[in-house]
């Protein structure tokens, strides 16, 4: 039921036709079949309800994405995963920027299998995908690390069990996002989520209370927004936190957008509404007043970088990241760190936004032990500097709205630029193959958005091809990247960016100074000169209003 009255776009009548929660039976009878023609398109979408979307060429294979909460599992569940890459999904291995394994090339006869291997070890793909809260993310450091203000777990397990598999919340009007932050060394990218909660303490009633100040309204894509404080804090007690997580998201149910596909996020609802008549709407449906947001709050860091060895906040253990080139992981390497986790730690492993992977609970005494394994020397914990940081999204060949391959080809540039430049600060590149966003490339210091350009050779043939963003941040000065240049081919990349950095290094008056300060104290000509272009006009192109370089690609 809405409390509004709107024109519904197709898909919002097919939910209404039947939940996609519903389509359970029908997945199994299509499997059963095996033929994927038996599918119908209304169908096909709910699948994405059960974690499935259909890999691109659409010829009957799957990717399946795992809801995750956290990004925290357990040796047997990892062992579950390889087992499914080695039988059933032969394709390639991913780690996501959320926290979790997708899965791809599973055959539509084989689903009943994954489904039935995830349940054996307490894993699941329901509402992985679909318009449903999604997988709720934190920090891959989450109760370990040493300046954290709060154990975020409790607070993201007691909302992963209230939204999971509820049919309150099967029929929203988009995908929605929730995080929750514990404060310290890594936020949990709480400016682009739905519903974000970060740490902050307050005096209420003469007592110093830790809890939660709380943001709604953050999402990328194509329009990206940053989430809003609405001005409510909830004390520390996870069912006060799910009690306000409902509300919010019950709100969003009722009044969101269902006219346009590409208007349902959350964030357009909050750019109508603003922070306080949200806020208000959401007291009106709990019954009472909220107390204002916190003022005393951990500063809000995101580096994106967890790889390496670090103390943690128990006493003689420590956790150790490792680098996953581009969230690509095979099987053997899942089964290694399973049993390292096992012999070395504590049976767990992490996953990372950055798409890479943690350890922890490794004991002083075991570190020396761990870092000789040969895995160690695959997934190096001492990475180069740009590299353990690079993030891709899916791409070609997988990905239906893909224009270009992206996880090779974001590792070499990562790699062309750690061999040109050494820095002594993260430097952030994501790169995305569409504008939808999935490496998050709005909020990178350098993002990339790929694309293709006519060949100069008169062939059919097009050539790979990337819009370059700067500046973007998340944490305490969160900021959406500024587009400086379209259609720049992608030969041409590692020395543009590597002429930009390079420049950044020289300019920077400290090792504080990073690279998102620095863009932001340039104009867009002077970065579009660092990377190499000179002045707006030459023989070379032309700079039109849109900002694309050469026109005529």
């Amino acid at each position: 039921m809405t409390a509004t009255t709107q024109k519904l776009n197709p898909v919002e009548l097919q939910k209404l036709e039947k939940d996609g929660l519903a389509v359970l039976d029908d997945i199994y009878r299509y499997a059963q079949s095996g033929d994927i023609n038996n599918v119908t398109e209304s169908d096909m979408n709910r699948f994405k309800w059960y974690g499935l979307y259909h890999d691109k060429p659409k010829d009957g294979f799957f990717m399946l994405r795992v809801r995750l909460p956290g990004g925290i599992m357990t040796a047997d569940q990892a062992d579950a995963i390889v087992h499914l890459a080695e039988t059933v999904a032969p394709g390639r291995v991913e780690i996501t920027t959320r926290q979790t394994f997708q899965l791809h090339t599973i055959a539509l006869r084989d689903i009943p299998t994954v489904f039935q291997t995830l349940e054996s070890v307490g894993l699941s793909s329901i509402e992985a995908c679909g318009d449903v809260p999604r997988n709720v993310v934190s920090s891959p450091v989450a109760g370990i690390a040493a300046d954290e203000w709060l154990d975020p777990r409790p607070f993201f397990k007691a909302l992963d069990e209230h939204f999971a598999y509820n049919s309150d919340y099967s029929n929203l009007p988009r995908k929605y996002k929730i995080s929750v932050a514990g404060g310290g060394l890594d936020a949990t990218q709480a400016p682009i989520n739905d519903l974000a909660f970060t740490p902050g303490r307050k005096e209420i009633d003469g007592e110093s209370v830790l809890g939660y100040n709380v943001w709604v309204g953050g999402g990328l894509s194509h329009e990206p927004y940053l989430a809003q404080n609405i001005d409510v804090f909830v004390p520390a007690d996870p069912e006060l936190v799910v009690e306000v997580a409902r509300a919010v998201t019950l709100v969003y149910r009722d009044f969101g957008y269902r006219e346009k596909r590409n208007h349902a996020r959350l964030k357009y609802l909050i750019a109508d509404w603003g922070a306080e008549r949200f806020r208000e709407e959401v007291e009106r449906y709990l019954g009472h007043t909220l107390e204002r947001a916190a003022t005393d709050v951990p500063p809000a860091v995101y580096s994106g970088d967890v790889v390496g060895v670090f103390r943690q906040k128990q006493p003689n253990l420590y956790w150790v990241g490792l680098l996953v080139p581009t969230g690509r992981i095979t099987p053997a390497q899942i089964r290694e760190a399973a049993r390292l986790s096992r012999e070395y730690g504590q049976s767990e492993i992490r996953l990372t936004h950055s798409q890479n992977l943690l350890l922890p609970y490794i004991p002083e005494a075991r570190l020396e032990a761990l870092l000789a394994e040969p895995l160690l020397q695959e997934l190096q914990p001492n990475g180069p500097r740009i590299q353990r940081t690079v993030v891709a999204c899916t791409g070609l060949p997988y990905c239906n709205f893909a224009t270009i391959e992206t996880k090779e080809a974001a590792w070499q540039l990562a790699g062309a630029l750690d061999s040109r430049v050494e820095l002594d600060v993260p430097l952030r590149i994501h790169l995305s193959a569409c504008p939808h966003s999935c490496s998050q490339h709005s909020i990178a210091d350098i993002g990339l958005q790929g694309g293709v350009i006519r060949n100069p050779d008169g062939s059919k043939n097009k050539l790979p091809a990337a819009d370059i963003l700067l500046g973007g941040a998340l944490g305490d000065d969160a900021t959406i990247a500024r587009r400086v240049a379209t259609k720049v081919p992608w030969s041409e990349l590692a020395e543009r960016l590597g002429n930009l950095v390079t420049t950044y290094q020289a300019q920077r008056t400290s090792p504080e100074d990073q690279f998102r300060h620095w863009a932001k104290r340039q104009s867009d000509e002077q970065l579009r000169d660092y990377l190499g272009f000179g002045q707006p006009e030459t023989e070379e192109g032309v700079w039109t209003e849109e900002g694309s370089w050469n026109k005529s690609r």
